[in-house]
């Protein structure tokens, strides 16, 4: 069944995307930020840029982003109930390659974090399998499933996985409605 993750009306994954950002770099300098401040550390391209964005982030924006949350939270209770899984790309396209230029890396993390972050604001699982590879390069399909269904996600990845693999293994993980 084709469904549309965002509500009717909604802004869409970009709106859920720029809550997730907001969100994470919002506890990730109130948890490292002091330290950060008082010992300078030495952190790699891409890393040090995003914890300085980090550090202006409001707490109107936290509490918009909190907002966010809730109703995403909502949206995948509506979609999954108790038992459904959501089937996606993991990524926009195969893995990066080893040496990408940063602004390519970085460009590709946010296309990714769009497509991850419906999982993190959620409070859902997700999982991903390595489906395929394209000239080299693993190519992942995610299920993200109900709040609190992390083994019975888990159990399904394995029965998918064994069918990807060519085993004999059961659509149907034991434990429905956990």
């Amino acid at each position: 069944t084709r469904v549309r993750l965002t509500a009717e009306g909604g802004a869409g994954v970009s709106e859920w995307f720029h809550a997730f950002r907001h969100a994470q770099g919002y506890e990730v300098w109130g948890q490292h930020g002091a330290w950060i401040t008082a010992q300078q550390p030495a952190f790699g391209p891409g890393l040090k840029e995003r914890f300085a964005w980090a550090s202006t982030i409001t707490e109107e924006q936290r509490a918009e982003a909190e907002a966010t949350r809730a109703r995403v939270r909502e949206r995948l209770q509506e979609v999954l109930g108790d038992d459904g899984v959501l089937l996606m790309p993991t990524t926009p396209g195969p893995a990066p390659i080893k040496g990408l230029p940063s602004k390519e890396l970085e460009a590709f993390r946010f296309k990714a974090l769009q497509l991850t972050c419906p999982a993190g604001l959620g409070g859902a699982p997700q999982v991903t399998l390595p489906v395929a590879k394209v000239e080299d390069a693993p190519v992942g399909l995610s299920l993200l499933g109900p709040r609190g269904a992390d083994e019975w996600l888990l159990e399904m990845a394995g029965a998918i996985g064994g069918v990807a693999e060519g085993g004999v293994a059961p659509l149907q993980p034991s434990g429905v409605g956990h």
